[in-house]
């Protein structure tokens, strides 16, 4: 098996990368930035097996701010109501 081991130290955080095979292995410390380097993992992963053209995502991607929008939009209207009267 052919592997090789990696320190990557920023500040007082440190990361771990094993290369083995075709799989790297990433250890690192529970903490601040842990959920963000997953989240990207996961999406990246879920991405890969999507067959969404760019033209699919961008109107996806409208319509969601359309309709959050549409859920939302009072609440930030009678916030600058309220901001105004104060």
């Amino acid at each position: 098996m052919d592997e090789e081991a990696k320190d990557v130290t920023g500040g007082t955080k440190t990361m771990k990368s094993l290369v083995s095979g075709n799989k790297i292995i990433l250890e690192f410390e529970l903490g601040e930035y842990y959920k963000d380097i997953v989240d990207l993992l996961t999406m990246m992963e879920i991405a890969s097996k999507s067959k969404a053209t760019e033209r699919d995502i961008e109107e996806l991607s409208k319509e969601i701010k359309k309709n959050w929008w549409q859920r939302n939009k009072d609440s930030f209207i009678n916030l600058g109501l309220t901001q105004k009267r104060l």
